[in-house]
């Protein structure tokens, strides 16, 4: 068995894909929301018997190697080494990988050695360990966080580094050490006189770092991250994500704040559905990768001006990708870190009066403006409208335009109007239209995934081999275009007439037509389950007769272009023949 059937052996696709979202059982297969596209409706197929998971929809998913790719975002080497590393087979030796691999497993090795590096540090600088209490860190809890200390030093940690082999290239790549000219070899440390966070992945290998100062000077930067490397992607990555997935998963609730203090400080007061956004505003991958684990998405940022302008913006994106997003309002203006250690139980009553994101925008809107005034209308107008269009219901929006015309004591009409005469930033041809529109734009549907008609007919016919009995004389190979799906054809009735109508398999040598197989049967299994034996067999029927006028009208139009260009017996009898019905 290979390192492959290794891995499938020893993880199942339902296993694999359960860590992500929410199985429901359907027959012999699962159903799931799509972690891939937003939809209210499941049409993520998970299939134990065939080890796939696949959206009809939007057409993403496959093996357990495939879907660990698109989840991850990662390259095939990468799956199945991290399949490997969770299924216990080893993949080191197989040749999976390659130049990449090693530059990328150098960098995560320098960064190992880094956190070795800071955490020794930590011990040794009493400064560093009694901020650390000061905060509520405990040196137990010092070690659980893994917190480290850069020393106030340009060179200690790259000195330290090149002692362990490594070049002055390999540290920047890390983003360990920076340089003042490109090319130039006197580098210096990035990181100094800094409490540093170890910033994990979505698998919870260490990729980055983060940094508190503890200067004293007033223009060094409070906070300062690792910069972008082959291993750590900022606008991918959040904080405490790889702790925080199954408490998400099961609580249905992703918490985001800004800081690393707030996170850490949220998880060891029992919150661990609590993830930072690395103190800036979410991305859309960021997003996306929640999504993964839930819709629901409560925001806590510090009630100063740039914490309040993220929360928007995070919303913003929130909003636009289909998720519902509620604002945790902390009490006397405090941020997360000190409300949590000051009392949990009053984040937690927090979070249960957290408002939606809409009425907190409204409620922003109208505390910094006069709404008694014409300017101070057409501002708050101006400012509310697009965030009211980003709402994905018509029911909704015409709640809230109802409540902002009563506030500004205007009309609906008026507010319709200009609604619909604002551009919005983020339209798109899946935005929701204004309330009233005729043109609501539907939700991606479970459709058939450009599957021919001979394709859903064979489909039909390897799910009930029976079937085959009903088309008796009426179909021909003839009717399928294809000369792959012939050949297909023309094995399974092979198979089936030398199995006196009991058998009929399928499997093909190439690995793209054996893939389209596969998702044909399951696509058949998950549309035709409720069929009764003679539905399935009126359907196969029906798919004939249309492949049967599809040959025939394709045949009549090649006919005539030969006749025209030559008039021989033959063409003019076959033609005839198809004009009668007589083929």
């Amino acid at each position: 068995m290979d390192t492959l059937e290794q891995i499938k052996s020893r993880l199942s696709i339902e296993e694999l894909v359960g860590q992500y979202v929410h199985l429901k059982k359907s027959g012999r297969n699962f159903k799931a929301l799509c972690p891939f596209h937003n939809e209210k409706s499941p049409s993520f197929i998970i299939s134990p018997d065939k080890g796939l998971a696949y959206c009809f929809g939007c057409r993403k998913g496959g093996d357990i190697f495939a879907f660990i790719q698109q989840i991850e975002n990662i390259d095939f080497p990468e799956a199945v080494r991290t399949l490997g590393e969770k299924t216990g087979v080893e993949t080191q030796e197989q040749g999976f990988g390659g130049q990449r691999k090693e530059e990328k497993e150098k960098i995560l090795n320098i960064i190992s050695e880094a956190q070795s590096f800071f955490r020794e540090q930590l011990k040794k600088t009493p400064a560093a360990v009694r901020y650390l209490e000061e905060r509520g860190y405990d040196q137990k809890l010092q070690a659980q966080w893994e917190f480290g200390f850069a020393p106030d030093s340009f060179h200690l940690l790259t000195e330290y580094l090149k002692s362990k082999s490594y070049s002055p290239n390999d540290i920047l790549d890390a983003g360990l050490a920076s340089q003042k000219n490109v090319g130039d070899s006197n580098i210096y440390d990035r990181f100094r006189n800094r409490v540093t966070f170890p910033i994990q992945n979505t698998q919870g290998h260490l990729v980055a770092f983060g940094g508190r100062t503890l200067s004293p000077d007033p223009d060094a930067a409070k906070y300062l991250n690792s910069p972008e490397t082959r291993s750590y992607h900022k606008g991918d990555t959040l904080y405490c994500f790889h702790r925080a997935k199954q408490s998400i998963r099961e609580t249905d609730r992703a918490i985001i704040v800004e800081g690393y203090f707030d996170a850490l400080t949220a998880h060891s007061k029992g919150f661990p559905n609590t993830v930072a956004s690395l103190g800036t505003a979410l991305t859309e991958n960021q997003v996306k990768l929640l999504g993964r684990l839930t819709k629901n998405l409560y925001f806590a940022f510090d009630a100063d001006t740039s914490g309040q302008s993220a929360a928007s913006r995070s919303i913003e994106i929130a909003q636009r990708l289909g998720f519902n997003a509620s604002v945790i309002i902390i009490p006397s203006g405090k941020d997360p870190d000190d409300c949590l250690r000051s009392s949990p139980e009053e984040w937690e009553k927090a979070i249960q009066s957290a408002k939606k994101a809409i009425d907190y925008e409204f409620e922003k809107a109208f505390s910094k403006t006069d709404k008694n005034t014409l300017e101070g209308k057409k501002t708050i107008a101006e400012e509310l409208l697009p965030i009211i269009r980003r709402l994905p219901n018509s029911i909704e929006q015409e709640h809230y335009l109802k409540q902002l015309a009563l506030e500004l004591e205007t009309s609906i009409k008026s507010l319709v109007s200009e609604l619909n005469r604002l551009k919005n930033p983020f339209s798109s041809p899946n935005s929701p239209k204004a309330p009233n529109s005729q043109n609501q734009q539907p939700e991606t549907s479970n459709q058939n995934p450009s599957f021919s008609r001979s394709e859903c007919l064979l489909g039909i016919l390897l799910s009930d081999p029976k079937a085959i009995d009903g088309l008796d004389e009426t179909f021909r190979i003839d009717f399928v275009q294809s000369e792959p799906e012939k050949t297909l054809y023309k094995s399974l009735l092979d198979q089936y007439n030398q199995s006196d109508g009991k058998n009929a398999q399928l499997k093909s040598e190439n690995q793209e037509i054996q893939a389209r197989l596969q998702l044909l049967e399951l696509y058949t299994d998950e549309n035709y389950q409720e069929f009764t034996a003679e539905e399935l067999q009126q359907e196969a029927i029906n798919l004939c007769n249309a492949l049967r006028e599809e040959y025939k009208k394709n045949r009549l139009q090649t006919l005539r272009q030969q006749m025209a260009k030559e008039n021989k017996p033959e063409y003019i009898s076959e033609y005839q023949k198809l004009l009668g019905d007589q083929f």
